[in-house]
């Protein structure tokens, strides 16, 4: 079940690249910047490059963590040498990820 779960994310973001609207994800980063969009690319991040969980999507999207298109449960990590302001982690698929880099507090 987790690898459809998961090819269904890869085929998201794939086909989502020649689309207009990027795939993104919202962060909650605490009172002084409560919500933060992070683009989501292809951009693969190596396995030794990933720090701990960050976070997880939740799939109340009144909830902090949520997407306009990967599904509830996707695993957020940091990325070592990389401030989480900055760059995270998405698992796409066990052992997989692709960085998502900050955009800004309005959707992308």
């Amino acid at each position: 079940m987790r690898k459809i779960g998961a090819l269904a994310v890869m085929i998201g973001i794939m086909g989502l690249a020649g689309c207009g609207q990027p795939t993104w994800i919202t962060i909650w980063r605490g009172a002084s910047h409560p919500m933060a969009y992070y683009v989501v690319s292809n951009m693969k991040v190596p396995l030794k490059d990933i720090g701990g969980e960050y976070s997880v999507l939740n799939i109340n999207h009144g909830a902090s963590e949520t997407s306009n298109h990967l599904p509830l449960g996707t695993q957020i990590y940091t990325i070592r040498g990389e401030s989480p302001s900055r760059n995270l982690a998405v698992e796409t698929s066990a052992g997989n990820f692709v960085k998502a880099t900050y955009w800004g507090v309005s959707k992308p």
